[in-house]
């Protein structure tokens, strides 16, 4: 009988805590003091604390509880998370039909959205319909009224009716809007925010990658590395605004839409998270308004061709191939240089770069073996004291693993005269198999995309998102975003619009990552120098200085 009176406390205990948690009123709510724009609308940031409900938290802000966004899950809502709440619960009606003007504060962030986003890949979405809000632990929603469309004729304050015209010469073709050092600095921000699929990205149907976060929001990581960069630099009493617009499809019209009806054109700089077709049009219209655009993710040099304006941050193919190169000649200044290739037309291009750099320059002997002719691999590395291996093969991904395999036997065979393998494409991400004994024997070079644990500035980045975001970055997304930010603001701050005439800052506080600009001709665009190489060491990739 004892043990059925205990049995039964603990089974009410446990059911007074689940009815607490849905109880309003049992945890204050502290209003944000945060806002965000994002397509013209306006919205409070929230942090979920320990105790709160979307209930508690919607009385707070005057709303009700269909009118919080918030990421969906099957999940209950955890702590750290962040809700979006319509403006209007506070801030009265709105006016004009949901027209929302952000208006200068004291706190320089507050206008380009100061976002303490502590959610996990979390982002700013327009209000969705009551039966897209149901979670295990939220009350009952209130059946919603029908939502007046989104409205996109207002953005942030970029633009004014009357500001004059900046006039374009041939002396001053990359000053886009006119800019003072240490003026307040407009940046707008295009890219796929996945509004729309926000609901169903949430649940437990998506589909993953590996370990990694849904695709989607690997992209959103980009939005919150540029959050957290900018939240640093107003703490620096930089003043910036961001103007946020989702690009919710590649259509080319969408861009040129949206482009017009958020004031682009007015920015002092565009960042472009968009793929091939729709950054082409974004590129075509930053060239016809004289304004910069950078490009985060694509590696081909072909964006650069006939316009000045826009920006590459990831380095080409030429840039890793002239790093590789400098390594050698600083490094290993009396090894030969093998290059092996595979006689296709996919590593054609790569050896006529190659050949016709090392030419250029002159001051490294090197040679190249097909494949097909491997038996003369060995004889090869034996006539030289020591060969550096770079390795050009491609073929389709399955040969390329076959080859891998064969190349890694042949030269961890060669005890003797060991060689140093080097490859534009890092093979412990593209191979999951691949043997990392030989490839640590090798002292293996390459262009590694993951963290470095040894590196302190990428671990002060990793600890920041984390407390922030409660989510592991990725290097690809979350730390393009910060250093794209921190860099590209803080040269516009310290030397206005003429920064745009040599764009080269190398390093800023906060980065993780250096880049420096380069234009190889008058008619084109800035390409980043900088490709980071590293090598294997003690089973971890340290950079190469």
């Amino acid at each position: 009988m004892r043990k059925l009176t205990v049995l039964i406390a603990m089974v009410a205990i446990c059911w007074t805590s689940g009815v607490k948690a849905q109880m309003p009123g049992g945890v204050p709510v502290t209003v944000s003091g945060v806002k965000q724009m994002i397509n013209g609308q306006c919205f409070y940031i929230h942090i979920v604390q320990r105790g709160q409900t979307i209930y508690s938290i919607t009385k707070a802000y005057g709303l009700k509880e269909y009118d919080a966004v918030y990421r969906k899950n099957a999940r209950l809502i955890d702590i750290g998370d962040t809700v979006w709440l319509p403006c209007r619960g506070l801030d009265g009606k709105q006016q004009n039909d949901n027209k929302v003007s952000a208006q200068p504060s004291s706190n320089p962030l507050t206008n380009m959205g100061e976002v303490r986003q502590s959610a996990k890949h979390d982002v700013a979405v327009a209000s969705r319909p009551a039966k897209e809000v149901e979670e295990k632990n939220v009350a009952p929603a209130i059946p919603v009224e029908p939502q007046q469309p989104v409205r996109t004729e207002v953005a942030t304050p970029v633009a004014t009716a009357t500001e004059p015209k900046v006039e374009v010469s041939e002396s001053n073709a990359l000053i886009s809007r006119h800019l003072e050092a240490h003026g307040e600095i407009v940046v707008s921000l295009m890219m796929p925010l996945y509004l729309d699929q926000m609901p169903s990205i949430g649940t437990e149907s998506a589909t993953y990658s590996g370990s990694r976060q849904p695709k989607p929001f690997e992209f959103v990581q980009f939005y919150e590395g540029m959050m957290l960069a900018l939240q640093r630099l107003g703490q620096q009493g930089i003043r910036v605004t961001l103007n946020v617009v989702d690009v919710p499809d590649e259509n080319p019209e969408t861009v040129e839409k949206l482009f017009a009806s958020h004031n682009v054109a007015q920015s002092h700089l565009l960042v472009a998270l968009l793929t091939r077709t729709p950054f082409a049009r974004a590129a075509e219209l930053a060239k016809q308004n004289h304004l910069m655009i950078v490009n985060p993710i694509a590696t081909r040099n072909e964006i650069l061709r006939d316009n000045p304006f826009v920006v590459k941050c990831r380095p080409s193919q030429r840039s890793k191939m002239i790093t590789i190169l400098n390594t050698i000649r600083a490094t290993m200044p009396s090894s030969h240089l093998l290059i092996i290739l595979s006689g296709s037309e996919k590593d054609k291009s790569q050896l006529s770069m190659a050949t016709k750099l090392l030419d250029e320059r002159g001051d490294i002997a090197y040679s190249v073996l097909n494949w097909g002719n491997s038996t003369n691999l060995q004889a090869t590395i034996n006539k030289y004291p020591h060969t550096v291996v770079l390795s050009l093969y491609n073929q389709s991904h399955s040969r390329n693993r076959i080859y891998a395999g064969m190349l890694l036997n042949k030269l961890s065979a060669y005890k003797n005269n060991p060689a140093t393998l080097i490859t534009l494409d890092d093979w412990t991400q593209m191979f999951g198999d691949i043997d990392f004994n030989q490839l640590q024997q090798l002292t293996y070079h390459t262009y590694y995309e993951g963290w470095c644990w040894s590196d302190e500035r990428q671990q002060d980045f990793i600890s920041a998102f984390r407390n922030e975001y409660y989510a592991m970055p990725s290097m690809q997304y979350a730390a393009m975003g910060n250093d794209i930010a921190t860099y590209f603001v803080s040269g516009l701050y310290e030397y206005g619009s003429d920064f745009w005439q040599s764009p080269c800052l190398q390093y800023r506080q906060g980065m993780v990552m250096p880049m420096s600009f380069i234009r190889r001709d008058a008619s084109m665009g800035f390409e980043n120098q900088t490709p980071h190489l590293y090598r294997m060491e003690n089973f971890i990739f340290v950079p190469v200085r």
